[in-house]
């Protein structure tokens, strides 16, 4: 089959991982056939397999979009602590933004679960390239408002991290 004239590479590609994301977000990895991804992107099964080589590939390259997509966080985060106010306000507009984060790139924090909970961890190059700094710099960000060590302060800020991401069961809190 020849090649569309009007054919996009890259915006096809972002179009499958965009597909992918959701269905393995959905779904394990098991339950997401590629069949069904190459269906919902509107591509042959064959241009997947160019793109990514494989279903493990393929679903790879979704869970590291979807890390990307939340080192996003830390820039959003960020000026909550710019902005000035009590500690308990700022840390307050740093919990909202964190939850409206959450909110709107549901699909990403449900693919970054399912890949913990499928691992069993976070892989080792994942939490070194994306979590570590995240914590780190909340950690230090928190640290300049209280009393206390940005060592004492990580625990409790992966403790929120991980909480803040069980939103399903959060009521409407005006966020």
């Amino acid at each position: 089959m020849a090649r569309p004239i009007r054919a996009n590479a890259a915006a096809t590609k972002r179009r499958v991982l965009t597909n992918a994301s959701y269905l393995f977000s959905q779904n394990t990895l098991g339950g997401a056939s590629i069949r069904d991804i190459a269906r919902e992107s509107k591509v042959s099964l064959a241009t997947v397999l160019h793109y990514f080589g494989s279903k493990e590939g393929l679903y790879q390259a979704c869970v590291e979009s979807m890390y990307t997509e939340l080192e996003e966080l830390q820039s959003a985060v960020g000026p909550t602590f710019a902005a000035g106010g009590t500690v308990e306000e700022i840390i307050q507009g740093a919990i909202k933004t964190t939850l409206r984060f959450a909110r709107e790139h549901r699909g990403a924090i449900r693919l970054t679960l399912r890949d913990v909970l499928d691992e069993g961890e976070v892989r080792i190059d994942r939490r070194d390239k994306f979590l570590v700094p995240f914590l780190d710099q909340g950690s230090r960000a928190m640290a300049t408002l209280t009393t206390r060590s940005a060592a004492e302060l990580r625990l409790l800020l992966q403790s929120l991290s991980y909480e803040s991401c069980d939103y399903y069961n959060l009521p409407n809190i005006g966020l």
